[in-house]
């Protein structure tokens, strides 16, 4: 989410994504998978290129930000995924001349 101010002199909001995950049998339900594919994997992709990547939760008190970030026994969340992606890609590698380096 970013802010900027209009030629009006407003204050204009704008968010890359919004997931709905109230209720599993609504057709716009958002499962941790797909908010992982639709977030985590670009990020992690980026992270693999040598940027800094970051994913914020921001939002009202009970709102799921860390049901998203963590998610639960069954279901994993971001953080998780993403920590099982980055060791996953780095067992992978076939290349001798690349080294990998994690820090938390």
């Amino acid at each position: 989410m970013y802010g900027s101010i209009n030629r009006r002199g407003q204050k204009v909001f704008a968010f890359d994504n919004c997931f709905w995950s109230f209720n599993e049998k609504d057709s716009h339900f958002a499962n941790q998978e797909k908010v992982f594919n639709q977030l985590g994997s670009d990020v992690l992709q980026s992270a693999f290129e040598g940027y800094n990547a970051c994913i914020f939760a921001y939002g009202q008190t009970g709102s799921g930000k860390s049901y998203t970030m963590m998610g639960s026994s069954d279901s994993k969340g971001l953080i998780p995924r993403l920590c099982d992606s980055i060791f996953e890609t780095i067992a992978s590698n076939q290349d001798p001349n690349k080294s990998f380096k994690v820090e938390v």
